[in-house]
């Protein structure tokens, strides 16, 4: 799906930023506080839940304004 020449590509932009900062944050978080206890899965489980995030994000948002 094509967002480019859409009138809000900019939101999808912007959203999909967010999200990737989220998940650099939240693995920064999780590795060094060990919230998991299995160093594996503090690093991996934000890029899990923030990919998931992203797109869940694209189908609601590419939906309520038609992007085909």
């Amino acid at each position: 799906q094509r967002t480019s020449g859409h009138r809000l590509q900019w939101l999808f932009e912007h959203y999909g930023r967010m999200y990737v900062s989220y998940i650099a944050a939240m693995t920064a978080f999780s590795a060094l506080q060990n919230v998991f206890g299995i160093e594996v899965i503090n690093w991996l489980a934000p890029t899990f839940i923030g990919g998931a995030l992203i797109a869940l994000s694209n189908r609601y948002y590419f939906k309520l304004h038609k992007v085909k």
